[in-house]
């Protein structure tokens, strides 16, 4: 979301027009009608596609560390190897990667 036009940016409170905001600052929803929910610690937890159907919920860890995700129905479930990789397992397949979520 590049702002083409300086109408699509709010100087006095230094954010895009047409998007909301929570208390904390999270961008809950965009232009394209996207919206997106968080808890307490502002993770995010949920995501609504807008026109596009596409849901999707999160679940973290103790260490914050996102280990499910279930998108339209889907559920990934993320488990770390505690040396700074994780897998990736969805529907009978496994894929291995490192923090920045790079295949390895």
């Amino acid at each position: 979301m590049t702002p083409t036009a300086q109408t699509a940016f709010n100087a006095a409170d230094n954010r895009l027009s047409g998007t909301g905001y929570d208390a904390s600052g999270n961008l809950t929803s965009d232009l394209t009608g996207r919206s997106f929910a968080y808890d307490a610690e502002n993770r995010q937890v949920g995501y609504n596609g807008g026109s596009v159907t596409v849901n999707a919920s999160y679940d973290y860890d103790g260490e914050g560390r996102r280990v499910r995700r279930i998108q339209n129905g889907l559920t990934t479930v993320f488990v770390s190897n505690g040396q700074g990789g994780s897998w990736r397992r969805s529907t009978g397949r496994r894929r291995r990667q490192d923090r920045a979520g790079r295949a390895m």
